[in-house]
């Protein structure tokens, strides 16, 4: 019926699953260098990822990553690489930027992702000037003096340096923050003193079975004086009856019915 999803000879409404239809397969460590890898068979999965904190400033919280919940169904035979992006660091000049968290995958010749950005760090004073802008799929920006976190295999910026990442951010310019990595916010200001990401584009799994193209800056960051931007994801979540995971996580689950 319409609504309803056969498999294994079950059938099933995808709103109706909770926790326990699904096993655990792989868990990204927040700020690790080494990310999971592995090969998954055609199926039902649900990822779960949250960007990294950004850091904090003369008692300011950083902002929390963006969070994604999504159930996919994958066509093909597919390679997967799942990363969690750290936190950025502290300082009370301006914190640096959280990294994104991602999974990648790779089926038909294409890479396609599910991301969840970083948080921007929190600013020294309202102008935003010395904070890091969150990554997207990449690292965090650096701040005045502080570094952005780690997403897998791109570092974060280092004091005024943009993250790296499938597109690197850009250094901020006097004592103002840089920019994430990989469609990461921008850093301080953004524009002249702020370190500036572009948006990048990447082919995404949309829906259940529906592969598009998507377009966005994921990561967090101040863009203009006091106007703060949140990190958003890659997807919106499509599964309301299972709890998030916790803070910077990236989490990978294969169905079992």
């Amino acid at each position: 019926p319409n609504g309803y999803y056969g498999g294994n000879t079950k059938c099933f409404k995808m709103n109706d699953l909770t926790q326990s239809n699904f096993t655990q397969i792989a868990s990204g460590g927040a700020g690790s260098s080494s990310c999971p890898t592995g090969t998954l068979q055609s199926g039902w999965y649900l990822v779960k990822l949250r960007g990294g904190k950004g850091g904090n400033s003369y008692g300011k919280n950083g902002a929390e990553g963006g969070t994604l919940q999504y159930t996919f169904f994958l066509p093909s035979t597919s390679s997967y690489q799942l990363c969690a992006g750290g936190n950025g660091g502290n300082d009370r000049a301006g914190g640096g930027g959280g990294g994104g968290s991602w999974l990648k995958l790779n089926f038909g010749g294409k890479d396609y992702y599910f991301v969840a950005g970083g948080g921007g760090g929190a600013t020294f004073d309202s102008w935003g000037q010395t904070s890091g802008g969150g990554g997207g799929i990449g690292g965090g920006g650096g701040g005045r003096v502080s570094a952005g976190g780690r997403s897998g295999p791109y570092a974060g910026g280092g004091e005024q340096e943009g993250g790296k990442g499938l597109n690197n951010g850009a250094n901020g310019k006097l004592n103002f923050g840089g920019a994430g990595g990989g469609g990461g916010g921008a850093g301080g200001l953004g524009g002249e003193y702020g370190g500036t990401c572009s948006a990048i584009t990447i082919n995404i799994i949309n829906g259940y079975k529906t592969t598009i193209t998507r377009t966005g800056n994921f990561g967090g960051g101040y863009k203009a004086t006091s106007q703060y931007v949140s990190a958003t994801s890659s997807h919106k979540s499509n599964v309301p009856n299972i709890g998030a995971c916790g803070s910077s996580c990236a989490i990978l689950y294969k169905l079992n019915l």
